[in-house]
């Protein structure tokens, strides 16, 4: 397991997974004491931590144990100590930095200790020592205990000749006092084994010691004693719980792209005790997280073990939204004619898609050419470099024949002027035939000429008066329909 506060950087963008455990979990315990089992007065090399008149001396032991299946504890400053006679009162602070990880064990011991972390002669003289030149676990009867940066007991043992004689000892002038405080904490007092709650007694049970052997806390499975002077290393003296190998890792992950809140995250979540917790910045609870805008997210994995895996994704934007149209706008050709559709974007162009493509001349291009036979709306989808898409329609309609025809309602004959005579225009007509009477029924004008216009005269070139008249025409077209026209048109003066 890694370590608080340890970064992996996973395999897609900047995307950030913390190991982390709630502190509240982590909990050491004094897992073994070496209390040597020879009688005294002994040789001080056998019942010695430290002698610092003698610093290669130094035999018995003691080992801690971080119980957490994924919680990394800092002992910075933690306390270690002991009382087993009214002059040894020791007790020893742990360096700044120094941590135990998840289901792992730190050894305090002599000189002569294989695998010692730290052997206690080597602090002789220090501010993380506090003894009076020697620290002896003697085995008649004493205690440990271990302080946390404040001088309260995080952990304590305590040994008798016999079993349920640990109230004797607390109450035992001796034994009962305070250990010294080491000058590197600053601790007014530590507690005594009168004031401290034991985690568990550790008793002989009116047996005598096996020569050689060290001393284990009986509720953690190994009964009174170990096999071996030397440490155990990775024994946690009872049912051992195995380190946490939660994982998540990023399954799938998307950025989102063109301001469309269409980012997207998931996550595969392994090892670990289920069932999991899941727990989004954003208030999701599942695997996947979608419709995300631009901003940082983080998702919080919980197992049942109190193990968490804290992710963090950073989702950017791709791309900004796309604006589009077509050039012309809505408009009006003749049947048989085309039209060329152009479209307009403020920024470069990546790909189009026309519809409907039958009578367009082209649907993957810019500006196709348009060929519709009715009114058509034609549409095309544009994209960017980015994939950002925009959409734009235009309505083409087509004029019929009798649309295509202008007739004027009124025209002043004898000015000059677009208005001077009266014709009737369409570029549609093959063929024409006009006629213009008074209201009395008498002819005025009549024509075969399409390009003939009436002049506002009669037969014989006078000028008819100001009023109303009325035309007769029938226009063949060059589609071959042909239509009959009659109305009113107005002279003017």
């Amino acid at each position: 397991m890694t370590p608080v506060g340890i970064r992996f950087i996973c395999a897609v963008g900047l995307l950030l997974l913390v190991t982390i455990c709630y502190p509240a979990t982590a909990q050491v315990v004094i897992n073994e004491v070496f209390v040597h089992p020879a009688a005294d007065p002994v040789d001080p090399f056998y019942q010695s931590m430290v002698d610092c008149a003698n610093p290669t001396f130094g035999e018995e032991w003691i080992e801690l144990y971080n119980t957490s299946r994924c919680d990394t504890v800092d002992l910075g400053c933690y306390m270690l100590g002991a009382q087993f006679s009214a002059s040894n009162g020791a007790t020893f602070a742990f360096p700044s930095g120094t941590v135990i990880p998840p289901l792992s064990f730190i050894v305090v011991g002599g000189a002569n200790v294989p695998g010692v972390d730290f052997t206690l002669s080597a602090f002789c003289g220090t501010a993380n020592l506090c003894s009076p030149g020697r620290w002896t676990l003697e085995n008649d009867k004493g205690w440990v205990a271990l302080y946390d940066p404040a001088g309260n007991v995080a952990d304590a043992v305590f040994w008798t000749p016999a079993a349920g004689q640990a109230p004797l000892l607390t109450s035992d002038a001796v034994y009962g006092s305070q250990p010294c405080v080491p000058a590197t904490c600053a601790v007014s007092g530590l507690k005594a084994a009168s004031t401290m709650t034991p985690g568990t007694e550790i008793a002989y049970a009116g047996k005598t010691a096996v020569s050689g052997l060290a001393m284990a806390r009986p509720s953690d499975g190994a009964a009174g004693w170990q096999t071996d002077v030397a440490p155990t290393p990775g024994a946690c003296n009872g049912t051992c719980a195995t380190a946490s190998d939660l994982a998540v890792t990023v399954d799938t992950f998307a950025n989102e792209t063109c301001r469309l809140n269409n980012g997207w995250i998931k996550i595969t979540i392994s090892g670990g005790a289920a069932p999991y917790r899941i727990d989004w910045s954003n208030n999701e609870n599942t695997d996947s997280i979608g419709g995300l805008s631009e901003g940082s997210y983080s998702v919080s994995v919980t197992d049942a073990s109190g193990c968490e895996v804290i992710g963090f994704f950073p989702i950017a934007n791709v791309g900004e939204p796309l604006a589009a149209e077509i050039i012309p706008q809505d408009t009006t050709i003749f049947p048989g004619d085309s039209i060329r559709l152009t479209v307009h974007s403020d920024v470069a162009l990546f790909s189009y898609l026309w519809s409907p493509e039958n009578t367009l001349s082209c649907s993957a291009c810019a500006a196709p050419y348009a060929n519709p036979v009715e009114l058509t709306r034609y549409t095309v989808i544009v994209t960017d470099s980015n994939g950002c898409e925009a959409t734009a329609s235009v309505v083409v309609n087509i004029v019929s024949d009798e649309n295509s025809v202008f007739i004027p309602t009124a025209f002043t004959p004898g000015i000059p002027g677009p208005n001077a005579a009266f014709m009737l225009r369409s570029p549609k007509i093959s063929a024409l035939e006009l006629h213009v009477y008074d209201r009395w029924g008498n002819e005025l004008f009549s024509t075969t000429d399409m390009n003939q216009p009436w002049d506002g005269t009669r037969p014989g070139g006078q000028m008819v008066d100001t009023g109303i008249y009325v035309y007769y025409a029938v226009i063949k077209f060059i589609s071959g329909k042909t239509k009959i026209f009659k109305g009113d048109v107005a002279v003017l003066r």
